[in-house]
């Protein structure tokens, strides 16, 4: 799947009130300062419309804290194979995770294996 069909799956689980609006907005200074921060720390991540992670948003909450390991699902967008209710963006009724499986929370169905 790609980043279009994911998000097609995940519409129906978006927060209606952010719809458009999950990539945080920074000031001319922050941007600088968030761009130095993905650039020396080697962020995996693209600046694209269709991007999976508001890492802005990440970076902004965060000081620019970088994980050891897995960045949480607070900040994944509805492009993100593993969109979850813990993310910002995300409706009540968005999958959720029980026992390491992304499961919907209606029918049950197994979208992804953490």
């Amino acid at each position: 799947m790609k980043y279009n069909d994911f998000f097609a799956r995940n519409l129906p689980f978006i927060n209606k009130s952010k719809i458009g609006s999950w990539q945080t907005k920074l000031n001319d200074l922050d941007e600088m300062y968030f761009k130095d921060w993905v650039k020396a720390n080697k962020i995996p991540w693209q600046d694209i419309p269709e991007a999976d992670y508001d890492m802005r948003g990440y970076w902004k909450s965060t000081g620019g804290a970088v994980p050891l390991g897995h960045y949480p699902d607070t900040y994944k967008t509805p492009y993100h194979e593993s969109f979850s209710n813990e993310s910002i963006y995300a409706a009540p009724n968005a999958p959720r995770w029980i026992n390491n499986h992304l499961t919907d929370q209606i029918t049950g169905t197994i979208f992804k294996e953490e």
